[in-house]
């Protein structure tokens, strides 16, 4: 399972994605669905790049809060995070992706 972030205007938002796909190791293309129109699209499209965590069996939790819109999705406070050189924020002890961002 992977948690998706980004940010913009100051809003830090995740999402749980279900669908994540490698496409290419070279160049490296991986591919996420994102619902069109939703927080995380438009938080997207404002930071131009995301923050990628793969999670395993034991971060459950992790996935589980940010699947659900619920008012514990935007808080960030009392996990074990990260940033990456470019800015993303991702969670640690995870294998983690940073990415610029092309739109489909």
């Amino acid at each position: 399972v992977t948690v998706i972030t980004a940010e913009g205007d100051g809003h830090l938002h995740a999402m749980t994605a279900t669908s994540f796909t490698s496409v290419s190791a070279e160049p490296p293309l991986a591919l996420v669905c994102i619902k069109r129109g939703s927080d995380t699209d438009q938080l997207v499209a404002k930071a131009g790049r995301i923050g990628v965590s793969l999670l395993s069996e034991t971060q459950q939790t992790i996935s589980n809060r940010y699947a659900w819109k619920t008012p514990d999705r935007n808080r960030f406070d009392d996990l074990d995070t990260r940033r990456c050189p470019g800015g993303a924020l991702v969670f640690n002890e995870c294998a983690v992706l940073e990415r610029q961002l092309c739109r489909a």
